[in-house]
């Protein structure tokens, strides 16, 4: 058993509030937003003038939105 300094947590624990509904409505909205970034780096970066600034840049930038609470 834990000592008696540690009977008692040093903080709350987390309030899960999310609900199924919701969670499905939020990753439907992410998977679209990103969905949405890849076909317009397909449809408007050629090969020829890929670059890390037009192909991987939005990509991550979408993908550091979407983690963000």
């Amino acid at each position: 058993m834990a000592g008696p300094q540690y009977q008692t947590p040093p903080q709350a624990p987390p309030v899960f509030t999310a609900t199924p509904d919701w969670i499905l409505a939020e990753t439907k909205k992410l998977n679209e937003t990103t969905k949405g970034v890849y076909d317009k780096v397909v449809a408007e970066v050629q090969p020829s003038n890929a670059t890390f600034a037009n192909v991987m840049e939005p990509i991550l930038l979408d993908d550091n939105k979407a983690a963000a609470p």
